[in-house]
């Protein structure tokens, strides 16, 4: 499972957070909030989870079109 950094932007937008919120709601470090939204690092699944379930989105929203197939 891979993080699309496009959707994951879009669906930050969407959900009118700041990185600094959800830091605070998904309880992942700002550091590694940065990393990933600079293509810098790859989430693990379950980060990835928790991101997703912060921005209020389907997993299969914020991931790469055909990958699917990880569990959260």
């Amino acid at each position: 499972m891979k993080l699309d950094n496009v959707k994951f932007e879009n669906a930050l937008a969407e959900s009118g957070m700041t990185l600094k919120e959800l830091y605070s709601t998904s309880k992942v470090s700002d550091n590694a909030l940065l990393a990933i939204r600079k293509g810098e690092s790859t989430p693990r699944p379950a980060t990835i989870g928790r991101i997703a379930k912060a921005l209020g989105v389907d997993v299969r929203d914020i991931i790469q079109e055909g990958d699917d197939n990880g569990s959260v």
